[in-house]
């Protein structure tokens, strides 16, 4: 696979997409057709990674003032996108095999290892 065929896909200065896209295709998993569900996943990366630095940056809860002027502690609501965000990343993560359970299930075409001298070999036989 060339990784060159994926360049329309590239998300702008993120470079997980080309991290990403070089690692699985070393291990034989990506074709053409997968351009789009690694752009989804990238891009639910780059989504959690927004959202908890906000989270870092604020916490993951504020205060805020009932009517009644009681004081309300409640999730900040980054919280709850950082959370759909991961759902998405641990689907696409299982499609690729990215992860241990996973990775099993996932037709991996092995790279072949060339013996240089067998082939040689192998070549003189002919």
């Amino acid at each position: 696979m060339n990784i060159k065929t994926f360049s329309l896909f590239l998300i702008p200065n993120s470079g997980w997409f080309k991290v990403l896209s070089e690692r699985l295709d070393s291990i034989g998993v990506l074709t053409v057709l997968d351009a789009m569900a690694l752009e989804l996943l990238v891009g639910a990366y780059i989504e959690w990674r927004r959202h908890r630095d906000v989270i870092e940056q604020e916490g993951e809860s504020y205060k805020t003032t009932s009517a009644d002027g009681s004081v309300m502690i409640r999730p900040h609501p980054q919280v709850a996108m950082m959370a759909d965000a991961w759902k998405r990343i641990c689907r696409m993560q299982a499609e690729f095999g990215m992860t241990p359970a996973s990775r099993s299930k996932v037709n991996v075409n092995e790279a072949e290892t060339i013996d240089p001298f067998a082939a040689l070999l192998s070549k003189r036989e002919d």
